[in-house]
C-alpha cells in the first residue's frame, strides 16, 4: 500500500504552546503523519486564537535554527536567528518527540522573501524600472543572494529533516510587502509584473547578455505604468493575456526573450540546491503556473516546471514529467481568474502522495 502523506503546516509557537508532546499527539489525532514547520520564515504578525497564552505573535524574518560555524561564510549574507530556535531546529527536542509520535519533519524554508536581509543588502534586492528597491525581497539573479540560498538549504539539510519545502525561491513582487501597505490602486497581473520586474545591476547584465535593449524596455515599462497609474483601464486576468499585452508593449521577440531570461534564472537555482543537499532529503517547491508569478510561488511555464521535477527528483521519470506537464497545463486553464491571475501549487513529491496543509490554529 502506498504511503499517503498528510502534512500539517504548523508554527513553532503552536507546538511550544503548553506541552509539545501533547500538541504533537493532538495533530496525530487530526490525521497528520507529517509536519511542515518553518526553518526559515518571513516577517509576520499572526493572530492565533486557539493558543493558551498570547493570542498575537509578531516575528521578524529569521532562520529558526542556530547556525553552526561555517554554515554562512562571513563574506556573505548573514541570516538573523529567531529567539526560539535551537541547534536542531525551531523547537528544542522536536525531532525525538515527533519520532515518538510517528511524525515526519519537513522544513518549511522561505528563501528570498526576507525584509531584514533585503533591507541590509539593498544591492541584492529586487529593484524595479523606477529604481524602487523592494526592501522585502532578495533578487535571485544576484550571486550573493543565490549563495545565501545554497547556504540556507545546506544548513537546513544538516538538521534532522526528511524534506525541504522551498517557498519564495524565485522573483518576488510588490505585493505582500512587510510594511503597512498604502496603495491607492489595484494591480492586475500584467501591471503587477511590469512594476515588479527586476532591473537591478545583475538583472540588467543578464538582459544585456541576451541582446535586450534594457533602457528602452525600462522606458516602455515606466510609460505604460504611468498611464495605468493615471487611470487607464486594464482587463488583464490571465497569464495568456499578460503575455499578449507584453508582446504589444515591447514586441513579441523582446517579450519572449525577457521572460526567458527570468525563467532561466529561477529554473537553475532548484537544480543547484538539489545537487548541494543529500539525495535522501526530498525537495519540494511552492510553484505557480506561469512566468508572471511574482510571489511566494515559483514562476515558470508549466511544462518547464514538470521538466524541473525530472531533474530534481529521483522518483520523477520523463513519462511522469510529460503527464504532470499536461496536468499543469489543464490547471492553468482552470485557474485563470481575474482575481487570482494564475495561482497553483506544484509539490515535488511522489505522485502517490497527497499533501494536506493545515494549521493547528
Amino acid at each position: 500500500m502506498s504511503f499517503v502523506e498528510r502534512t500539517f503546516g504548523v508554527y513553532p509557537w503552536d507546538v511550544a504552546d503548553g506541552e509539545p508532546r501533547e500538541q504533537l499527539q493532538r495533530l496525530c489525532g487530526l490525521g497528520a503523519n507529517s509536519l511542515s514547520i518553518p526553518f526559515s520564515y518571513h516577517s509576520l504578525c499572526a493572530v492565533a486564537p486557539h493558543r493558551n497564552s498570547r493570542k498575537m505573535i509578531q516575528a521578524s524574518a529569521a532562520v529558526c535554527f542556530r547556525p553552526r560555524p561555517g554554515e554562512f561564510p562571513a563574506t556573505g549574507i548573514q541570516p538573523r536567528c529567531s529567539e526560539w530556535s535551537s541547534d536542531e531546529g525551531p523547537v528544542p527536542g522536536l525531532t525525538a518527540m515527533a519520532k515518538e509520535s510517528g511524525l515526519r519533519i519537513c522544513a518549511w524554508t522561505v528563501v528570498f522573501h526576507n525584509s531584514p536581509l533585503a533591507s541590509a543588502n539593498p544591492d541584492a534586492a529586487i529593484t524595479n524600472c523606477f529604481g524602487d528597491v523592494f526592501a522585502h525581497a532578495l533578487c535571485p539573479s544576484v550571486p550573493k543572494s543565490r549563495d545565501y540560498a545554497l547556504c540556507l538549504t545546506r544548513a537546513v539539510a544538516a538538521r534532522p529533516v526528511v524534506a525541504i519545502e522551498l517557498e519564495a525561491a524565485g522573483y518576488y513582487g510588490y505585493e505582500h510587502f512587510s510594511h503597512h501597505d498604502k496603495c491607492g490602486i489595484v494591480f492586475d497581473l500584467f501591471h503587477h509584473f511590469l512594476f515588479s520586474c527586476c532591473f537591478c545591476a545583475h538583472c540588467r547584465r543578464a538582459f544585456q547578455a541576451a541582446d535586450l535593449d534594457v533602457h528602452l524596455i525600462e522606458e516602455k515599462f515606466r510609460k505604460c505604468l504611468q498611464q495605468f497609474f493615471d487611470g487607464e483601464q486594464s482587463d488583464c486576468g490571465s497569464a495568456q493575456q499578460a503575455m499578449a499585452q507584453l508582446h504589444e508593449l515591447v514586441g513579441e521577440a523582446t517579450a519572449n526573450l525577457l521572460v526567458r531570461v527570468r525563467i532561466e534564472t529561477v529554473l537553475n537555482l532548484p537544480q543547484e540546491i538539489r545537487n548541494s543537499i543529500p539525495s535522501a532529503i526530498e525537495l519540494t517547491i511552492s510553484s505557480g503556473l506561469s512566468p508572471f508569478e511574482c510571489s511566494a510561488l515559483f514562476g515558470a511555464e508549466p511544462r518547464e516546471i514538470a521538466q524541473l521535477l525530472t531533474a530534481c527528483c529521483w522518483w520523477f521519470s520523463s513519462r511522469r514529467s510529460e503527464l504532470f506537464a499536461n496536468a499543469l497545463m489543464l490547471l492553468w486553464q482552470l485557474y485563470r481568474t481575474p482575481l487570482a491571475g494564475s495561482p497553483g501549487f506544484a509539490s515535488f513529491r511522489r505522485p502517490s502522495a497527497r499533501k494536506l496543509k493545515s494549521s493547528c490554529d
